[in-house]
């Protein structure tokens, strides 16, 4: 089993800020890491994106954020292999029953 997983990222050299609303006017505080987090209906379904937004100063930090969620994602997925082989196994078929090209990278990329 080959499973990819991508962290879409942007690393800024300057400074990063983090606007909150408040009733009159608009905060803003400096940060190290922020989540731009955006949701898209397509086909009926939505699908959540989310891109992390870093300082540069911050890229260790966030290359062992991420490799800390790697690795517990890894133990997860060997932890219920069984039932995650099983949903491979059944998106897999449900694209071998389609001929649209389109339609097959629909499901697997967004098989629920």
């Amino acid at each position: 089993m080959n499973i990819e997983i991508y962290y879409p990222v942007i690393i800024l050299q300057g400074e990063l800020l983090e606007a909150r609303e408040t009733k009159k006017s608009v905060t803003l505080r400096s940060a190290a890491h922020l989540q731009f987090r955006r949701s898209v209906a397509t086909k009926g379904t939505s699908v959540e994106y989310q891109i992390d937004v870093i300082r540069e100063q911050h890229l260790l930090k966030y290359l062992e954020l991420v490799d800390g969620e790697l690795e517990r994602t890894g133990c997860l997925l060997r932890r219920r292999h069984k039932a995650v082989r099983s949903a491979i196994d059944s998106i897999v078929a449900a694209a071998k029953r389609v001929t649209d090209p389109e339609r097959k990278r629909d499901i697997m990329d967004y098989a629920r």
